[in-house]
């Protein structure tokens, strides 16, 4: 087992200001397993929230309490007419979008340019072709270039994501290392809008 602490920061989220949308269906199932099995990690990305503000979550569920492992910023793909405000999403083979649903973490491993990553398979309609399109977790230096997170603030659309989730380097160290504790872990990726941008 690798050592989590002191670099996890593991609080309570305050219920009266929710981080991320629970009224979809989807994320009231993942709330379920969550209660369900106590010991499963989560990782949820809210889309409608801006880059520059933390969007990408890791909890879990003890005796009914959502608890907050990590929270980080995260980028979106710049393809299919995306802005930095908006993302577009697609499943397209070579749509450089980010695509939303549920996704199963692999295995950790080396992209070819030597930058560590998570390898993901897309388990929705939505993200089925993740794994042809080699959709990660990733680190990005670019979301290191802000002291911190700046409410209503947008990084700029770049190649540093074509579809991955691009997270600090420190960032991805946390999730590597709860995926490799875990082994087992989900991932769910959501517009809560009622209508969202796809291609």
């Amino acid at each position: 087992m690798l050592p989590l602490f002191p670099l996890l920061q593991r609080h309570s989220i305050n219920e009266k200001e929710p981080l991320f949308s629970e009224s979809e269906e989807y994320l009231l199932q993942i709330k379920d397993m969550c209660v369900s099995d106590s010991d499963k990690i989560f990782l949820i990305v809210d889309f409608t929230k801006p880059s520059c503000e933390e969007r990408f979550y890791a909890v879990k569920y003890v005796n009914g309490e959502r608890i907050l492992l990590h929270s980080c910023m995260v980028l979106h793909g710049y393809g299919g007419g995306s802005t930095a405000k908006t993302p577009v999403f697609s499943n397209r083979l070579g749509s450089k979008c980010s695509s939303l649903g549920l996704y199963e973490l692999l295995k950790t491993d080396t992209m070819r340019i030597g930058r560590p990553c998570i390898r993901l398979k897309g388990l929705s309609e939505t993200n089925s072709n993740a794994q042809r399109r080699g959709i990660l977790i990733h680190p990005t230096h670019l979301t290191e270039t802000i002291p911190g997170p700046i409410k209503g603030a947008s990084f700029p659309l770049s190649h540093e994501s074509e579809g991955c989730f691009s997270i600090g380097y420190d960032d991805f160290e946390i999730i590597r290392n709860l995926f490799i504790n875990q082994k087992d872990m989900k991932l769910y990726a959501h517009y809560r809008l009622s209508v969202c941008p796809r291609k």
